[in-house]
């Protein structure tokens, strides 16, 4: 688990599913696919077309569980590792990184860096690596555990268990206003206005005399 993750709740139910499985990797919250972030050369590297990358779940490496009894997660550990080692799929280029800049537009795809297809958005090191090799032993992406704290597109619910705090700017929301949210505002607060609005549109519609 990434040091910038929150636990919001207890993480047995996280384990369990690491021990019925083998392992746990995570839904991505975002609908995105490996191929919007990997780079040609990476992906060349492991014999894979940008359409057939596209194909295959980004898997969020934020968080990752496995259990080295499985011999499944002892495939995915060797097999992660020997792509991360390649010379390319970790750096997404094999040409030299020369400063910050440059490191940079190759995370976000700056300048068309590592391709000039309009579907790539960047290159995660870690990433990539792991959803081929997860992909190649069947190994999809099944647990809904986790929320990421900027995006709304899938909120944070009562089940969530862990949280990213992975945020871009200057302001970073406190684990105060974290905890806040999480278990009094959404909960408690949320509700009460959802109802409240409820029974105002109500009441509108009856004194405009509308069912």
């Amino acid at each position: 688990m990434d040091s910038v993750c929150v636990a919001l709740r207890p993480l047995a139910p996280v384990f369990d599913l690491i021990q019925a499985k083998g392992y746990v990797m995570f839904n991505n919250n975002y609908g995105q696919m490996m191929g919007q972030w990997s780079s040609d050369e990476a992906l060349v590297a492991n014999g894979l077309t940008r359409d057939e990358a596209m194909l295959i779940p980004e898997t969020p490496c934020s968080v990752l569980g496995l259990d080295l009894r499985s011999p499944l997660a002892n495939q995915f550990l060797d097999g992660w590792n020997q792509i991360m080692s390649d010379g390319v799929t970790a750096r997404g280029t094999r040409e030299p990184v020369d400063n910050l800049e440059d490191y940079m537009a190759i995370f976000w795809n700056k300048n068309q860096r590592i391709s000039s297809d309009p579907r790539v958005r960047g290159h995660r090191c870690d990433q990539p690596a792991a959803g081929i090799v997860a992909h190649r032993l069947g190994m999809t992406p099944y647990s809904d555990l986790l929320r990421d704290i900027h995006y709304n597109g899938t909120k944070i619910n009562r089940q969530t268990a862990i949280l990213h705090h992975r945020e871009f700017g200057d302001e970073i929301t406190s684990l105060d206003d974290i905890y806040y949210h999480v278990f009094f505002r959404m909960p408690l607060i949320e509700p009460l206005q959802k109802n409240v609005y409820k029974v105002a549109r109500k009441l509108k519609r009856l004194s405009l005399g509308s069912p």
